[in-house]
């Protein structure tokens, strides 16, 4: 009985010091929003660039001819001064700039990406059990008869 109480003990420490298991879970979440001609915060100017425009012509081809005679007419260039501005445009989700001139956004589409992680802490499943139980009992004698008393009962259990 001693042998059995003591064996009992050893298991039971055993068994309740184990580590308990973490299991984690994530599920991700992708949610998409377009947000159609959104309309500028702020815009303000970068630089100007100067462009080279060539004039229009006052006759339908560069080259004229007539009998004997070949005119050319060279077209002049102008300079145009192009202001180019910085357009920004935020929200709670995106901060986008477009530099140009008139720049125009027609759309823009978000793809903002969640992870939810789920961590648990699960205790480990014994597969055999100890357990010991006093208190009375009632005994079958080998002569048949039965015995009243109080008693110590002992029991191993596997579970699946």
């Amino acid at each position: 009985m001693a042998l059995t109480a003591t064996l009992g003990f050893i298991g039971g420490r055993i068994s309740s010091i184990m580590p308990p298991i973490e299991k984690s879970d994530t599920i991700i979440i992708r949610d998409t929003f377009i947000d159609y001609k959104p309309s500028p915060v702020t815009v303000s100017p970068l630089r100007i660039e100067t462009c080279r425009l060539l004039l229009a012509s006052k006759f339908a081809d560069d080259t004229t001819m007539t009998a004997d005679t070949v005119i050319i007419q060279i077209h002049d260039t102008v300079a145009v001064e192009v202001p180019i501005t910085l357009s920004r445009y935020t929200a709670r989700d995106y901060d986008i700039a477009v530099s140009g001139f008139r720049t125009e956004l027609e759309y823009v589409k978000v793809f903002p990406e969640t992870k939810v992680v789920t961590k648990t802490l699960m205790s480990p499943k014994r597969k055999f059990n100890f357990g010991i139980t006093a208190g009375p009992s009632v005994c079958l004698s080998p002569d048949g008869r039965f015995a009243y008393g109080l008693g110590l009962t002992g029991g191993l259990t596997y579970n699946f």
